[in-house]
């Protein structure tokens, strides 16, 4: 019929429908656009974990670049919350969860705890918490503060510890939380908030 008209390459529309793009001339990649977005928003979030996170080991600050954390509700900044066991003092900085907020309506706290498994400290709470904005696990770093869902306890992370669902983080703790690791015995523990 005399056009110049080409027929569809149907590999092309397949690729086009499922998001492939051709070569992309600033990445040389024939790579679909929504794998490409979540490939860059892994190494920007990757990139900020590295830089914000402690090392191993470290008791350093909450990282700051976790969403849940910067703290209250009313903007005011991070809350923090001053943990004496002993003579070891430490204080937690809280993420903004229903499950941190519950936990401060249960201050002051003295909490009877006890080693568990070699990598944490744990006490009975006299409330469960809210859930509703954590995942069902978690696998907590040295120096997180936790909540174990299924027996209520307060945890203090000085050990490695692998994921385990109904484990919700609630906060990183600064100070030398791997001196816990030394503490025998049943310990007495005050929790309360410290006021700026």
């Amino acid at each position: 019929m005399g056009g110049s008209q080409r027929e569809p390459d149907p590999d092309h529309l397949n690729r086009t429908a499922l998001g492939w793009t051709p070569l992309d001339a600033r990445t040389g990649s024939r790579c679909p656009r929504w794998l490409r977005h979540c490939y860059t928003s892994l190494l920007i979030h990757h990139a900020s974990w590295r830089q914000d996170r402690p090392s191993h080991g470290s008791t350093s600050a909450c990282p700051a670049s976790l969403p849940e954390d910067a703290g209250s509700a009313n903007g005011a900044g991070p809350v923090k919350l001053e943990i004496i066991a002993g003579d070891l003092e430490l204080v937690a900085t809280l993420r903004d969860t229903a499950a941190a907020r519950d936990l401060l309506d249960q201050f002051p706290l003295t909490l009877s705890m006890r080693d568990h498994g070699g990598v944490a400290k744990t006490g009975s709470l006299p409330d469960a918490f809210s859930l509703a904005d954590d995942p069902d696990g978690a696998a907590p770093d040295v120096a997180d503060l936790g909540y174990y869902a299924p027996s209520n306890d307060l945890v203090l992370y000085y050990g490695d510890q692998s994921y385990y669902d109904g484990i919700v983080i609630l906060g990183r703790l600064q100070g030398d939380a791997g001196a816990l690791a030394e503490m025998d015995g049943e310990l007495n523990v005050q929790v309360r908030r410290l006021v700026p």
